[in-house]
């Protein structure tokens, strides 16, 4: 695979900033292959970022031919949902191999969260845990500078080094995503414990939790939609009694009222279907390998790997209502300083929602994919 390196950004970013982001990658190549004498790829396109269906796979292959991910970090990219998916995507198979040294975060803009160390938010604590390049003085300097060109090449340098030292590891075979069988194993299996139907009952069940705690959610999100409406209501019968911006204040101090209790409900949901799913995910994969390489397994569990797939278009349908309705609602924000809170209570629910859904595409992909097998496997005999 050729050497490359995806960066992961806003586009408005690099718009705002005088297509300074695009310089730095195009300065980043060059530096790349001048420094190791072979051509490099630094891929800034969004649209080559977004894989598609078989997004998981591109990723895991991505990181085994040791590319780099480069997310430029700046207030806007933790609003972005795209942006939020990339990078917890590729944290979540690099750690999977072995190969977080390749995550390699640009500082680019300062981001009240990270300097005041306000880890709420987990896609900020994600970014926070990789050692950061700090390039938030430099990006306003010209690439003239001897001071950049300099910076420049101690990053190059850095990758350099990274690609060294994971190419220095034995390289993960498909005997990392694949259940080992031990003697150990035998005896949890003879002991009535441990076994592979253990952990799919013991994954069905935990499941369980994450439907209702999405209903839940959707409940909340239904709610906060009717206080909304009957605020926009409100609004144009002031506008007809002629009370102008007096009256839109009183009732903008009035929603934001209504809307603290569904808004701390819904990030208190969102913590706990958060918590679920991760906790949920080491023991989906486990029970996903385990059908991978056992066929007899497999021809018994079609039934548990439709409710993923279904799982996942439900999960993806109200995800999608959640965000579509929060984005509708962010001006709301610039009505009132009283409703800066509530609102910013309510998107912080909606992220920690969205940010799941990585998980629940990849389980359907691998549901999808091992479905297909079992298609295959059928055609063959």
């Amino acid at each position: 695979m050729e050497r490359q390196v995806f960066i992961s950004y806003v586009r408005d970013d690099d718009d705002n900033d005088l297509a300074g982001i695009s310089t730095f990658a195009d300065h980043l190549r060059k530096e790349l292959s001048l420094l190791s004498g072979d051509s490099w790829t630094v891929w800034i396109d969004q649209e080559y970022l977004k894989f598609g269906d078989d997004w998981n796979d591109r990723i895991r292959e991505a990181l085994l031919g040791t590319s780099f991910f480069m997310p430029i970090v700046t207030p806007a990219y933790f609003k972005s949902t795209a942006c939020r998916e990339e990078v917890l995507t590729f944290s979540r198979e690099a750690t999977r191999l072995g190969l977080e040294e390749l995550i390699i975060p640009v500082y680019y803009v300062s981001v009240r969260e990270i300097e005041e160390r306000l880890f709420d938010d987990a896609i900020v604590a994600l970014i926070a845990k990789f050692q950061r390049i700090d390039w938030r003085r430099l990006r306003t300097q010209g690439y003239r500078s001897s001071v950049v060109r300099g910076e420049v090449e101690l990053v190059a340098q850095r990758l350099l080094d990274a690609e060294r030292e994971a190419n220095s590891k034995p390289v993960p075979s498909a005997a990392v995503f694949t259940p080992s069988t031990t003697e150990g194993d035998d005896q949890d299996r003879e002991d009535g414990g441990g076994g592979t139907l253990d952990i799919l009952a013991g994954g069905e069940m935990s499941m369980l939790e994450i439907s209702p705690l999405l209903e839940k959610a959707t409940l909340e999100m239904n709610t906060i939609r009717e206080i909304f409406d009957g605020a926009l209501h409100s609004i144009e019968r002031s506008d007809a009694l002629g009370r102008g911006a007096s009256g839109r204040l009183v009732v903008a101090k009035e929603l934001a009222n209504k809307l603290e209790p569904p808004g701390r409900s819904l990030n208190q949901i969102s913590h706990e279907f958060a918590a679920s799913v991760s906790m949920v995910d080491p023991a989906q994969n486990h029970i996903l390998d385990v059908l991978d390489v056992d066929e007899k397994q497999r021809s018994e569990s079609t039934e548990y790997l439709d409710s993923l797939i279904v799982l996942a278009g439900q999960a993806k349908v109200g995800m999608l209502s959640m965000l579509e309705f929060a984005d509708t609602t962010h001006e709301a924000r610039n009505w009132s300083k009283d409703l800066r809170k509530p609102i910013d209570t309510i998107e912080a629910g909606v992220r920690r929602i969205a940010d799941t859904q990585a998980y629940f595409v990849e389980w359907a992909n691998r549901a999808t994919r091992i479905k297909e097998g079992l298609l295959s496997d059928s055609v063959d005999t």
